[in-house]
């Protein structure tokens, strides 16, 4: 594994000598013109953001004489905190780029001719926090002309449809349903469809930002009416990315093959995050935007050894999701929670695909209790009466 450096805020480029983060690669196929799409700031403390372009090449390299600033920060209008993330894709039909922002408390998002100047806007969702909102087309029958997405929530990962994308008319925001339910605080992610369906999220649940994987099926045997219906596993992505302390934190993560075909996880450094701005008596914000090479490992299942979820808990219900644990060695279903007047009753419904007929096991327990399933199937699904908590452990 590589990490390489693209672009720090130590660089000289005005308007940028705060900080710059939520990277981006796009692939302008009709130019054949890779870009990368960024936030950036002079602000000390971090809160005028703006969004910014600029062609890189297949060496990482970053043409600085090509350095644009496509939305200013108080644009559309002034907030506190702006332009916190920004997500982008390229729509060929149309010769147009899609991006999507998070200014204040809601999302944006913008189209933009080949030259990166403005042609449309609109207010995407309300009620939302500094992450980002991904923009995945499923380009299916059916679906053509949706995109999926997902958001965090606190301690959820919120899987979301944008549907009508490439019509700023028509282009609308819904939530398909929560995926996962850990960690006590998930920000700026990015979701993936391919090689299978999978979101890398910067997570502080250890009072420190590092990144995290959550995984899902692989869309080969996924249904779009079968989403609804699954739950994503996470596990900590930093021991697969071979990254030392001398980045300090590390957050918005960004999947991408461009600009050279090498799979790669562009993310930022918050290497000053320690250190007080004599400016601002804040802890500093001057992020830098790397990109470490990635290998297919950190799509496997086993690659994590231990992957979890709450998959039974008050919010989400007795239902649970299905989930896709691959060959895990065994299941452990760690039941809390036990209401005291009866004993609680737990299901585990397995199957060897989503099209299969399932079989179901019942366990029943008095007390908090550690259920071990060995060799199970590739598909299961917990259900519970009786008990406020779940977890489920998939161990590789």
């Amino acid at each position: 594994m590589r990490a390489k450096k693209v672009l720090t805020p130590y660089e000289g480029i005005e308007g940028l000598r705060g900080g710059v983060g939520t990277p981006n690669v796009v692939y302008d196929v009709r130019r054949d013109a890779h870009w990368l799409v960024f936030t950036g700031w002079d602000d000390p403390s971090g809160m005028r953001r703006e969004v910014w372009t600029a062609k890189i090449d297949e060496r990482l390299v970053v043409d600085k004489s090509t350095v644009k600033r496509i939305i200013p920060a108080d644009f559309p209008v002034r907030q506190d905190y702006t332009n916190n993330t920004v997500r982008v894709i390229y729509n060929a039909v149309r010769d147009q780029f899609i991006l999507t922002t998070t200014h204040g408390n809601a999302g944006y998002i913008y189209y933009f001719r080949p030259d990166w100047t403005m042609i449309t806007y609109k207010k995407l969702v309300e009620g939302v926090g500094d992450h980002s909102i991904p923009i995945r087309p499923l380009g299916c029958y059916g679906k053509n002309h949706d995109a999926l997405t997902v958001i965090p929530r606190g301690a959820d990962i919120v899987l979301g449809e944008l549907s009508g994308l490439d019509e700023v008319s028509s282009v609308t925001f819904k939530e398909i349903s929560i995926a996962s339910e850990w960690g006590s605080s998930n920000d700026v992610l990015d979701l993936v469809t391919v090689p299978r369906l999978a979101a890398f999220v910067e997570e502080d649940s250890t009072n420190k930002w590092l990144l995290h994987a959550f995984l899902g099926p692989s869309f080969d045997e996924l249904s779009y009416a079968f989403l609804p219906e699954f739950g994503m596993l996470h596990g900590s992505l930093m021991p697969l990315l071979g990254l030392s302390d001398e980045f300090v934190q590390v957050g918005h993560p960004h999947y991408t093959t461009e600009p050279d075909g090498v799979p790669r996880l562009f993310f930022a450094s918050f290497r000053d995050s320690w250190s007080s701005t004599p400016s601002t008596s804040r802890e500093g914000y001057a992020h830098e935007i790397w990109a470490a090479e990635v290998g297919p490992e950190i799509f496997k299942n086993e690659s994590y050894g231990v992957l979890s979820d709450h998959a039974i808990s008050q919010k989400r219900g007795p239902h649970g999701k299905w989930y896709f644990v691959g060959n895990a060695k065994r299941l452990e279903l760690l039941v809390t929670g036990v209401r005291a007047e009866s004993e609680a009753i737990i299901r585990l419904k397995e199957k060897g695909n989503p099209a299969d007929q399932d079989v179901s096991t019942e366990y029943r327990v008095k007390q908090s209790e550690k259920i071990t399933v060995t060799d199970p199937a590739p598909y299961v699904k917990p259900e519970a009466e009786g008990a406020d908590l779940v977890t489920l452990v998939a161990v590789y």
